[in-house]
């Protein structure tokens, strides 16, 4: 059964204003500035990951205008710039943290800056594996990623208070899973699994190889057009199909 196209956008790094951005996945702050406030402006309310789950088990929608704002990795500037940028457009966002990286690397958010913009901040945290490594497709993988995920999700317990029925979402890294991983997930407690595709999630009861598309270094046109396409309910389904079709030769699967 179909839903009403929810879109879901991914960021990594939000840089400086006017910044020489040589990096493919950043964003400069005046360029996420404007695409926030172009969202504010049009009406679109962003969704918590609890809300994406309640949407996808059939929950009505509270407007036609909903969005699911991501991040992942873990980078500092989640905590200079993004998230005031949020706040101030009474936007929230979810982040998918690298939590080995989380305190160890100065690119990285500090466990007190992680605190300081989750709980009453705008950003909620969740899991992008503990080491984020690029782990061969299959059964034979899984008993590692099964302890990533227990290790992830067990720092995220001890450094943010949040508790393990919380913590059911993940952002795969990469946007890479296969069949054994997302049992694995599963059975960890971790239904709701992220990917990487231009496409929106459309279908009730699906829980993985959620769609999100890439927008780090667009430009706020881009930006408006992609979210108004992947909103429509005749543009989204067919936007799903062709890269759903071109992530399944690619990596096995693909959300259709």
């Amino acid at each position: 059964m179909s839903i009403r196209p929810l879109p879901v956008v991914l960021y990594h790094k939000i840089s400086p204003a006017g910044a020489d951005v040589d990096d493919l996945f950043s964003t400069p702050v005046d360029v996420f500035e404007a695409q926030m406030a172009w969202l504010a402006s049009n009406g679109y309310k962003t969704l918590t990951l609890a809300e994406v789950e309640a949407r996808i088990g059939g929950a009505p929608n509270e407007s036609d205008r909903e969005i699911a704002i991501t991040f992942d990795d873990g980078y500092s500037c989640l905590a200079e710039r993004a998230a005031p940028v949020l706040a101030n457009h009474g936007f929230t966002a979810a982040a998918f943290l690298i939590t080995s990286r989380i305190g160890n690397d100065d690119d990285y958010l500090t466990w007190d800056q992680a605190r300081s913009i989750s709980g009453n901040g705008p950003i909620e945290f969740r899991t992008h594996t503990h080491n984020h490594q690029k782990w061969p497709f299959g059964t034979d993988t899984a008993e590692q990623i099964t302890e990533e995920l227990s290790t992830s999700t067990q720092i995220l317990v001890d450094q943010l208070g949040l508790t393990t029925e919380e913590l059911r979402q993940i952002a795969w890294p990469y946007g890479r899973t296969c069949d054994a991983w997302d049992t694995a997930a599963r059975q960890g407690g971790i239904p709701t699994q992220f990917v990487v595709q231009r496409g929106a999630i459309t279908h009730q009861g699906q829980y993985h190889r959620l769609p999100r598309i890439l927008v780090d270094g667009m430009s706020a046109k881009t930006f408006q057009r992609w979210v108004t396409a992947l909103g429509n309910p005749l543009a989204a389904p067919a936007t799903n199909l062709v890269f759903g079709a071109i992530r399944e030769r690619r990596q096995g699967a693909g959300y259709r």
